[in-house]
């Protein structure tokens, strides 16, 4: 029970990007505040990091808790990558939206971030690999920082 709730965690980024499109679309249609998205996205690495801090308690091994939290996240980055190589085009179902709006939440910091380092072509599929990436370093991170705390003897894994 404890690995499926850690597998609906990484749904989190999912049901925010849903909401934050909602808001786009009808509150903040004509007036965007701007830097939300950037904000959004710094809250969203936040929350990331405490469900890695408090994953290990869920899973038999570190690696175990890492492959379960960040599933989701895997599987919206493939069918990002298929939908724009291989198909070409974004679906109009639920699933090419769902794949889609995973990726809201970390959109702003990302750009940000890639408009720093002056990238000239950015793009879903770019912004999709480079927040799975983040999301993989922020929940290990928040697995090591969380078995230091604890006064658990560290996994060979971590070394």
């Amino acid at each position: 029970m404890k690995r499926l709730i850690l597998i609906l965690a990484g749904l989190l980024p999912l049901l925010i990007g849903f909401l934050f499109n909602h808001l786009i679309m009808t509150v903040w249609y004509y007036d965007h505040p701007a830097g939300v998205l950037i904000w959004l996205g710094l809250g969203m690495f936040v929350i990331w990091f405490l469900m890695g801090m408090f994953s290990t308690k869920a899973a038999a091994s570190g690696r175990e808790a890492l492959m379960l939290l960040n599933a989701a996240p895997f599987a919206a980055m493939v069918l990002v990558s298929i939908q724009t190589i291989i198909a070409g085009h974004f679906w109009g179902n639920i699933v090419g939206l769902s794949s889609q709006f995973f990726f809201i939440p970390f959109m702003g910091i990302v750009t940000e971030v890639l408009t720093l380092l002056r990238t000239p072509i950015i793009d879903l599929m770019m912004i999709s690999v480079i927040s799975f990436g983040l999301l993989i370093l922020v929940s290990w991170s928040g697995m090591v920082f969380g078995e230091r705390g604890s006064g658990r003897r560290r996994s060979r894994w971590y070394r």
